[in-house]
């Protein structure tokens, strides 16, 4: 399980964190234990404030990270408001990171509407391809059509260790075993 600071590192706010670790602890007047989490708590105050189309990615994805799935998609709901005023060219993560909120809420029909959205303004966007597919493996839902996705996935991005899981598992679910490997 991440940590809090690790899981912020992974929404994207790099800058951000390097300037944290440069931080004393006891500027925090906590002990090393709980200085993660007073990190966590400021810089998600810190993006609470910061109304920006890429801070509120990362403020939704640090919700998302933390489960706090109405937080998240308030989050994204705001940067998606801000894409859609900027005609923003990134848009599609947001829809893409909206449909993985209700995938993990077993929402599944605004999941799939969310990832189909995203593909439709960024059509060969690998993760979102892999993503979708993987959820239709997971689902058992249309197993063609999720090869189909992992395959243009992974034709975009081949290295991807994410997208050869996704295959492997596809060939996992068709009983292909040798190939799984």
């Amino acid at each position: 399980m991440d940590l809090p600071l690790i899981k912020i590192i992974k929404s994207g706010i790099l800058s951000t964190i390097q300037a944290a670790h440069r931080l004393d602890f006891q500027d925090y007047g906590v002990p090393r234990a709980g200085f993660q989490d007073k990190i966590s708590a400021q810089l998600a105050n810190w993006l609470v404030g910061n109304k920006k189309f890429d801070s509120l990615i990362a403020l939704g994805n640090f919700y998302r990270f933390e489960k706090n799935w109405t937080q998240a998609l308030d989050a994204y709901a705001s940067s998606l408001d801000i894409a859609l005023a900027q005609d923003n060219q990134n848009i599609w993560e947001v829809f893409f990171n909206i449909g993985i909120v209700h995938e993990r809420t077993d929402n599944w029909n605004e999941a799939e509407r969310n990832f189909n959205a995203a593909l439709s303004i960024y059509e060969d966007q690998p993760d979102v391809l892999n993503y979708l597919g993987y959820s239709y493996l997971d689902k058992d839902l249309d197993l063609n059509l999720a090869k189909d996705l992992i395959e243009k996935a992974m034709s975009l991005k081949p290295n991807d260790p994410y997208i050869i899981d996704s295959m492997a598992w596809y060939y996992f679910k068709v009983g292909r075993y040798e190939e799984a490997l």
